[in-house]
């Protein structure tokens, strides 16, 4: 008898510890939210054939808010106010950019809604000053960067992952069209913590044409620096015959203090030679980047960048476009 209840004892024990840490683990997690802002904003001045032109720019406001329901399910909604270049009378329109709903748990990560692309999501994070100047391919129009649609993520060890996505293809400025879905693919591979290789197909198909992209992006970062390369290819645009074109894109980033990065950029950018002539349908935005600047971090959120941007157009009648930019960027 004496020995059970010591038994019973030390059940419970045992038991009450194991009970009581469970019970704190579930009630751990508390529903939360946090608002997003995000604004960027430059001085600039451009110089063309001896004219010059100076202006102050928003070029974007991001506001929005992220909210977790529990460990796995959260969700987000952000609206996007930007310039779209329709005249002084309505300078800003506001658009929805991202609404939608993110479950996680383990490898898998899957969104639902209006949802960021996984299309150039890698290069941009490479890239690194989205506030400064676009990644290529959402400068020159190889797909939107949100979209209406689905995306899943799943890491298939501490390396490799892969991704894929069924969106709408029309992006988060433009309504559904038509019955057209862009199916999207990729692979991130990691061999190191310092290298990341990606490549990246998608196909989206109408009336037995194809649009498709081809993508492929690697890059190396150390603690004082980062080199990164890509190579973009879109098979017949907008499904248009013959109306393909391609992109390469060199950029990186020497870290010479805590707080004070310098980076530089080429693009070059051309376009197949339609048959109906000798140069390239997009010869309008056809052409080579050249980008330097620095930036300074004064306090977390606050981004302060002198920069130069000098743009040489495909087309030869058109001269070189100089411009020199103040580019912030502040984020709460």
């Amino acid at each position: 008898m004496q020995s059970k209840k010591s038994l019973l004892f030390l059940l419970l024990v045992t038991w009450f510890p194991i009970s009581s840490f469970a019970q704190a683990t579930e009630e751990a997690f508390k529903p939360s939210g946090k608002p997003e802002v995000r604004l960027f904003t430059n001085f600039n001045s451009a110089f063309r054939d001896g004219d010059v032109s100076n202006k102050f720019e928003i070029t974007r406001a991001y506001f929005g808010y992220s909210y977790s329901f529990s460990k796995t399910i959260s969700g987000r909604v952000t609206f996007d106010i930007g310039n779209p270049g329709g005249g002084s009378k309505n300078p800003f329109v506001g658009m929805l950019k991202f609404a939608y709903v993110q479950y996680q748990k383990n490898n898998l990560t899957a969104n639902l809604g209006m949802i960021g692309s996984n299309q150039f999501e890698v290069q941009e994070r490479l890239w690194g000053y989205r506030y400064i100047y676009k990644s290529l391919q959402d400068e020159h129009g190889f797909g939107p960067s949100t979209d209406l649609g689905l995306s899943l993520k799943y890491k298939l060890s501490k390396q490799l992952s892969a991704d894929f996505m069924l969106v709408n293809g029309e992006g988060f400025r433009v309504a559904e069209s038509d019955s057209a879905l862009k199916v999207g693919i990729g692979a991130t591979w990691q061999p190191t913590e310092a290298w990341t290789i990606r490549g990246y197909y998608d196909n989206m198909t109408k009336k037995s044409k194809a649009q498709q992209t081809y993508a492929f992006v690697t890059g190396y970062t150390h603690k004082k620096f980062n080199l990164n390369a890509e190579y973009n290819y879109q098979k017949e645009n907008g499904m248009i015959s013959g109306h393909d074109f391609w992109g390469y894109s060199f950029y990186g980033t020497v870290n010479l203090k805590k707080n004070f990065k310098f980076f530089a950029r080429y693009d070059n950018v051309d376009s197949k030679a339609a048959s109906t002539g000798s140069t390239g349908w997009n010869i309008a935005k056809d052409g080579k980047l050249y980008h330097a600047g620095f930036e300074y971090t004064p306090v977390n959120g606050v981004k302060i960048s002198p920069n130069f941007q000098g743009w040489d157009p495909a087309q030869q009648d058109k001269s070189f476009i100089s411009k020199f930019y103040i580019s912030f960027e502040l984020k709460i």
